[in-house]
């Protein structure tokens, strides 16, 4: 999850200093797509790690997309952390199924 965090501090940076480029409404503009795209990816981040859900990884996949192209560190961080919790469930799941086996073994 480093590579998210990194990702949602240097996309906070971004979001702000287009606020400070000049004061025309198009950077205005891009501000709030940009602090939009934050906020989304953020609520996303947090409900994943405390859920594993879909709609949450999908949520902060949304608000990374917008940064393009360094809201990719973002959605790559995302994707391995997503890809190693899943690898662990299917070992514990096989663990599970493993020492099932032998119990019903040894009865």
């Amino acid at each position: 999850m480093g590579k998210v965090y990194l990702s949602l501090m240097i996309n906070f940076l971004v979001s702000f200093s287009v606020l400070g480029g000049d004061d025309s409404s198009i950077g205005f503009g891009l501000f709030v797509i940009f602090a939009s795209g934050w906020v989304v990816s953020v609520i996303g981040v947090v409900c994943y790690q405390n859920n594993q859900a879909r709609w949450a990884y999908i949520t902060a996949a949304i608000g990374f997309t917008i940064f393009i192209p360094i809201g990719l560190l973002g959605l790559f961080g995302l994707q391995q952390d997503r890809s190693d919790r899943d690898k662990q469930k299917l070992l514990d799941r096989l663990a599970v199924k493993k020492s099932t086996k032998q119990k019903v073994n040894h009865i």
